[in-house]
Order: C-alpha cells, then structure tokens, then sequence
C-alpha cells in the first residue's frame, strides 16, 4: 500500500483525511506543527521517512523531518491556509527553550 504524509498547521488532518478518501488505496498520514517540537520531529521524521509522498505546507520546522543523508519522498508543496476565524481562541505559543 502507498503511503504520504501531509504536514503544515492545523489544517493537515481535514487534508489528509479528505486524500484518504479521494485515494482509498493511500495510507494517509498527518503530522500539525502543533505538536511539541520533539514529537515534530521524531514521529514527523519518521513518518516522512516510511511515506512514498510528503504533501506539505512550508513550516519553519520542515528541516527537523528529514532525515539528514537520506533522500525525502517526492514533495507535493501546498499553500498554507489561515483562517483565524476557524478558531479564534486557539493559537500556538512558542518560546526559546520549550
């Protein structure tokens, strides 16, 4: 079975849930920059890894999810969407250090 994995911000579950089924035969995967940036990076890393595509929105943590020395799977790059009406009491906060 083929694999892809789509990243971005919070909108990547609704994408690869919609890719899932518009490709039945695909094992959709999604990795939300939400996520801690440890977790970001091992289960992104991994999952970009095992996947035969990687549809992403660009995210300044791109450079954590790729193995270094290892080819990525062909990228299909899609624009990010912002909708901060989506949810207007939810955003990330980050800070150096965690």
């Amino acid at each position: 079975m083929k694999a892809l994995v789509v990243t971005g911000n919070c909108q990547v579950s609704g994408i690869a849930e919609a890719l899932g089924y518009l490709l039945p035969q695909v094992d959709c995967r999604a990795v939300a920059i939400g996520w801690p940036e440890e977790m970001w990076a091992n289960e992104g890393r991994a999952l970009v890894a095992s996947s035969d595509y990687w549809v992403r929105m660009d995210t300044p943590r791109d450079h954590l999810l790729q193995e270094p020395g290892q080819p990525s799977p062909p990228v299909i790059r899609i624009p990010s969407i912002h909708f901060t009406a989506f949810h207007p009491d939810q955003v990330f906060a980050t800070s150096p250090g965690g």
